[in-house]
């Protein structure tokens, strides 16, 4: 992602930098910044998060391109950035990064213009050292593919890669930590769900949600699909239950957007190679998991 976001700087006056919770953001952007402000720092009680909600233009202070880290827990930082990049002249003045995407009440400007976005995903197998990178999609667009022998593949491999997924700091554990970090991962996700923006939500439901989204990986399933999963698996046949249970495709649907704003899940739309073609917009998404390695 490096020359990507090299470009970024050179076209916006700050960058946002999203992806999913663990995923290398912060190690990626410091790498790429002069200076930085840790909201989440914890020494002297968390000092930097109370300094930056007494003064917020403290934050913007070091040399540029200049941190802001987990910026979504201060929301308002946002339309700071956008006034900051507004005053000042040049690009890449600053880096901002998020493991989650706010509710957008409080914010009063998109940031269009001033802030790009770039998505930073788990790592591929490239990158993490188990694919040696002779044949990829680029090559073969740009007509550079030359027929390899792949030698013996192994599906115990296989399956520990799918298991341990592309998470940086899994890269060298046994295969029996790196299963019970992502499972960790995943619990401690679906109750960040259950309270994102101060709002209960049923951790259970939450939880059955994400079984059905795993079931239907990389599929078109609609969210009628995965209320009616939910409905079929705990359903014991009783009216009371179903009363008790009381989901609905509405839900479900605001369900599947705080997985999409949790980074958990991400749409990955029709793609044709006719520009003009209808199946580009008539199709609904598919939803692959963000935690698994195979991109």
């Amino acid at each position: 992602m490096d020359d990507e976001f090299k470009t970024y700087l050179e076209a916006f006056g700050a960058v946002c930098v999203e992806g999913p919770r663990g995923c290398g953001k912060t190690w990626f952007s410091l790498n790429n910044s002069k200076s930085a402000f840790m909201i989440t720092d914890p020494k002297n009680n968390f000092m930097n998060r109370r300094l930056a909600e007494v003064d917020i233009n403290i934050i913007f202070e070091g040399e540029r391109p200049h941190l802001i880290d987990e910026w979504q827990d201060i929301p308002e930082i946002w339309d700071a950035t956008k006034s900051m990049v507004d005053d000042s002249d040049g690009s890449g003045q600053f880096i901002l990064t998020g493991s989650s995407t706010p509710n957008i009440k409080g914010i009063r400007h998109s940031g269009a213009g001033r802030i790009g976005v770039l998505k930073l995903r788990t790592m591929s197998l490239y990158e993490s050292g188990d694919s040696s990178g002779k044949i990829s999609l680029k090559g073969m667009f740009d007509d550079e593919f030359d027929t390899t022998m792949t030698g013996e593949i192994s599906l115990k491999k296989l399956i520990e890669l799918t298991v341990r997924g592309g998470w940086p700091q899994l890269i060298d554990k046994p295969i029996e930590a790196s299963a019970l970090a992502v499972r960790g991962y995943v619990d401690r996700m679906i109750d960040d769900a259950a309270r994102l923006d101060d709002i209960t939500r049923d951790r259970n439901k939450l939880l059955m949600a994400f079984r059905s989204l795993s079931r239907h990986e990389s599929t078109l399933a609609h969210a009628s699909k995965i209320t009616a999963d939910i409905l079929d698996s705990e359903n014991d046949g009783s009216t009371e239950f179903n009363k008790s249970l009381s989901i609905t495709d509405k839900t479900m649907r605001e369900y599947v957007d705080v997985f999409n704003r949790l980074f958990l899940i991400e749409n990955q739309f029709a793609f044709s190679l006719n520009p003009k073609s209808g199946l580009r917009v008539g199709k609904m998404p598919k939803r692959p998991l963000q935690i698994h390695p195979w991109r």
